[in-house]
């Protein structure tokens, strides 16, 4: 996961976004799909080290796993 660069300012002035190291993206194709994230260390960069190996565990799922289709896989037409 890249450090945070120049576009951090721009995060800074979402209005109700709080950019905070720890997380990390979940991508399939290329595509975020979900994203992971992991606080309680003492420092941002070993949270999201921590949240690196997470994600990388379950990445072969999410490269296997279908597309998700916005509906309840229990949702009947």
């Amino acid at each position: 996961m890249a450090a945070m660069g120049s576009g951090r300012a721009a995060l800074t002035s979402i209005t109700n976004v709080l950019a905070l190291a720890g997380g990390v993206a979940i991508k399939r194709n290329n595509e975020i799909v979900a994203t992971l994230g992991v606080g309680g260390s003492r420092g941002g960069d070993k949270d999201e080290a921590h949240a690196g190996v997470g994600a990388a565990k379950i990445q072969d799922r999410v490269e296997a796993s279908a597309a998700p289709t916005g509906r309840p896989a229990d949702l009947k037409k």
